[in-house]
């Protein structure tokens, strides 16, 4: 079919100068998010993205269905054929009245199987090979040439995105370069075998599994606990049960237990906040937050204002001022304050690594990290 087309809304479309400039509009929306970036500043899927838009123009095929209402009564319905890439090929099929639309059109035209008119409803459709997008638009694209632009864009940049990394991402498959095996897939009975090094004294076998979890199975936070503080505990016992499968699982036991050491402290620091809770700004500004606010959030706050205030005074930005603050309330004692000071210490140490720290599983950093938290939140009203 001819590429200009005169057609009901009022307009005449040159639909290969619309397809031309839905091309330009693409890879300019691209270039104003990521044109100031040289090559090496960008990361693979920004680029396979890049190559993607690249690919246009592409074939497309448009139906107008019209509605019959007043408010935008011609929606579009639009395949572009993502096979064909650099190509400026556009198909217009003319407007056709809703209760008069061939349902084998949009099968064998646009790939659409309805059982009924009433079945098109504003809709995105594509196979996960990329080979095609088709959707049915709310409103005739050749009138809003911008606005499809647009919602085209952000439709590739999110519900296309995946399909998009899988066609166009380029890497590097080092495991072929430097001919790399694959790690051998084991059997249960190969994979699930004790990695530690206890024995019994008497016997000289090792612990069963029942016996090895029974080394942590009283270790427990009380119930005032926050619930996110009790999930990362949670994994530090879990990783702690898995070394006996796993020798290395001991040392990240022990970091999880540390993490949540340190996410207590946060976490015990908000509960000493009124509600609401008052914050001031460095600018003179105040607001009030109705529900308690996460320490995490305020810290990001914190480094664009650091003259900001919570409830009069100087927000605790380190795990050092929370232990600070903490102490000075009485939530904590001193020599509870030091022991917390050398596991954060040891967090560090874990977190920074410049090669596997290997170390046997002790369970009485749980039992030690489990009394501190509980320590600071037994005076934490429980409900009822």
């Amino acid at each position: 079919m001819a590429s200009v087309e005169t057609i009901e809304t009022g307009r005449t479309v040159n639909w290969i100068g619309f397809n031309e400039k839905l091309s330009r509009s693409l890879q300019g929306e691209y270039l104003k998010q990521f044109g100031h970036r040289n090559q090496n500043e960008l990361s693979p899927e920004v680029i396979a993205f890049r190559d993607a838009l690249d690919s246009f123009p592409v074939p497309i095929r448009v139906l107008y269905i019209d509605n019959g209402k007043p408010a935008e009564s011609i929606h579009t319905l639009i395949q572009l054929d993502l096979s064909r890439p650099s190509s400026v090929e556009a198909e217009f099929l003319g407007v056709v009245p809703v209760n008069e639309l061939d349902l084998s059109v949009l099968r064998d035209r646009f790939g659409i199987e309805a059982e009924s008119a009433a079945e098109l409803t504003p809709a995105t459709y594509f196979d996960t090979a990329g080979r095609f997008i088709t959707q049915v638009l709310p409103y005739a694209i050749g009138d809003a040439p911008d606005r499809y632009s647009n919602d085209l864009y952000e439709f590739l940049r999110s519900g296309f995105w995946d399909v998009i990394q899988a066609k166009f991402r380029k890497s590097v498959d080092y495991k072929a370069k430097y001919g790399v095996p694959s790690d051998p897939i084991l059997p249960p009975s190969d994979l699930l075998t004790y990695r530690q090094i206890v024995t019994n004294v008497q016997t000289g076998e090792p612990p069963s599994v029942e016996d090895w979890q029974a080394m942590v199975s009283d270790i427990v936070l009380i119930p005032q606990v926050s619930e996110h503080v009790k999930r990362t505990f949670r994994i530090a016992k879990q990783l702690f049960i898995f070394s006996y499968f796993e020798y290395g699982f001991s040392v990240a036991s022990q970091h999880y237990a540390f993490l949540a050491l340190e996410a207590a402290l946060q976490t015990r620091w908000t509960l000493t906040l009124p509600l609401p809770t008052p914050v001031e700004w460095g600018d003179g500004n105040r607001t009030e937050f109705q529900r308690l606010p996460m320490h995490k959030d305020l810290y990001k706050r914190w480094k664009f204002d650091r003259k900001m205030l919570i409830n009069g005074k100087r927000f605790p930005y380190s795990t050092f001022e929370l232990l600070r603050v903490l102490r000075k309330k009485g939530i904590i004692t001193r020599w509870q304050g030091e022991r917390i000071e050398s596991a954060i210490h040891l967090r560090n140490e874990l977190s920074h690594l410049e090669f596997a720290t290997v170390t046997p599983a002790y369970a009485a950093t749980l039992s030690v990290t489990a009394e501190l938290i509980n320590a600071m939140f037994d005076s934490v009203a429980r409900e009822s």
